[in-house]
């Protein structure tokens, strides 16, 4: 039998021309139903995207394949579930639409139903024996629970779906309702009994520990009045309080401390306390916090690094000023013996070693290696920084080694 291949097919599809599709398939020409046009879209493909029932009924009773999908494997079955059309997806499914379909990117009718919210057309799916967890990556109760359609959650975990299932990032439903901080889902999955000490495969990311992340505050509030632990359950893990003074949020700070989180937990390799965490990331307000907390100015790092080294190396005035307000130790030393002001002159920190010298600090303090600040400002070729020391002390340039100043690159020093 010859076929025939005409966009005009595609287009009475498109535009709900029932009349000349009609024609169409009935003239003694025989068109193909299946005829594939641009983007791998069939004239079903079409009518059930721009919803034209009559259309998608003619096309089956002159036998339109439902599992043609378009170049990323979308089949009409998908596209019903996308749009929330009840009426079409029972037209489907009553037409023989394979109810577990795959797209290219491993979604299934039922997934595309729970990520749009319509619990009808999921309460059908389920009823014709929809697969409950979906793909390895993503399954239907994750992409509820990313939505917030809580109502689809409870009639997925009524079905039996598994309430622990993690995404390929090691994320469970919870983890997720707290990422995009759903109350009501997180409510929903707690009450159906998930994991609040659920963690991600890295055994970091526990709910609370993501709540503190993104910053979700009546979410954090909301675990804790759950039960959530607000400190970490093994060594050198890290803390929700960690996670809240990286970002720089206050009220939740302030709320961790208030639950009983620890000032000096020592969270992952560095072993640095949550005041280390807020000096690292420049939040003055969060040191201040945390220091009128009672948080230890002398805490020590794996570096050996207090966390005036910690600001000195990040550069922050505002934290500096902080911890020597506060009365940090302007002379400790970390590893390699170096003083703040070392730390300071070795990474260009202009106004974090104004404030040290300023304050006191000691420009005759020799690290490890014999080097003073102003040798550190040499051989890291801080030109600024030496001219800053040079003029509060005059007579550091006397004990300079010329040939260290030369090959520096601050020879111009000795000749100006």
């Amino acid at each position: 039998m010859t076929y025939y291949f005409t966009m005009e097919l595609h287009k009475a599809a498109c535009e709900g021309d029932y009349n000349l599709a009609s024609k169409m398939l009935f003239s003694r020409r025989q068109f193909d139903v299946n005829a594939i046009g641009p983007n791998g879209q069939t004239p079903l493909y079409l009518a059930c995207t721009y919803n034209h029932l009559e259309s998608v009924e003619l096309l089956l009773e002159h036998g339109a394949c439902m599992e043609t999908g378009d170049i990323e494997g979308i089949r009409p079955l998908h596209i019903a579930c996308a749009w929330n059309d009840v009426t079409l997806a029972f037209l489907l499914l009553e037409n023989g639409a394979e109810i577990n379909a795959m797209s290219n990117h491993q979604m299934t009718p039922l997934d595309v139903a729970c990520r749009h919210g319509n619990s009808r057309i999921v309460e059908m799916l389920l009823v014709r024996g929809a697969a409950l967890e979906g793909n390895a990556r993503f399954g239907p109760l994750h992409f509820a629970t990313e939505a917030g359609h809580f109502h689809i959650a409870d009639i997925l975990l009524r079905q039996g779906a598994d309430i622990e299932a993690k995404t390929k990032e090691g994320l469970s439903p919870l983890q997720l309702a707290c990422h995009f901080s759903h109350l009501r889902t997180a409510r929903l999955l707690l009450d159906h009994g998930a994991n609040l000490e659920c963690s991600s495969d890295d055994g970091e990311h526990t709910p609370l520990v993501i709540a503190c992340y993104y910053g979700h505050l009546e979410m954090v509030r909301f675990l804790l009045d759950r039960g959530a632990e607000v400190n970490p359950t093994r060594e050198m893990q890290w803390s929700p309080l960690h996670t809240a003074c990286e970002f720089g949020y206050c009220e939740i700070t302030r709320l961790l401390l208030d639950r009983g989180a620890g000032l000096e937990v020592k969270g992952c390799k560095a072993e640095a306390t949550p005041l280390h965490i807020a000096c690292e990331n420049g939040h003055p307000w969060i040191a201040r916090v945390l220091l009128s907390r009672g948080a230890d100015l002398e805490a020590r790092d794996i570096s050996e690094s207090t966390p005036l080294h910690i600001a000195c190396y990040g550069g922050n005035l505002d934290v500096v000023l902080v911890l020597i307000d506060h009365g940090a130790c302007l002379e400790a030393k970390r590893r390699e013996e170096m003083t703040a002001l070392h730390v300071a002159c070795k990474f260009g920190r202009l106004d974090a070693a104004t404030a040290l010298l300023d304050n006191g600090a000691n420009v005759s303090a020799i690290d490890k290696h014999g080097s003073t600040p102003m040798f550190t400002a040499c051989r890291s070729n801080n030109t600024e920084l030496v001219w800053l020391l040079a003029h509060r002390c005059p007579w550091l340039l006397m004990d300079l080694n010329h040939d260290v100043v030369h090959k520096g690159g601050l020879a111009g020093l000795h000749t100006e």
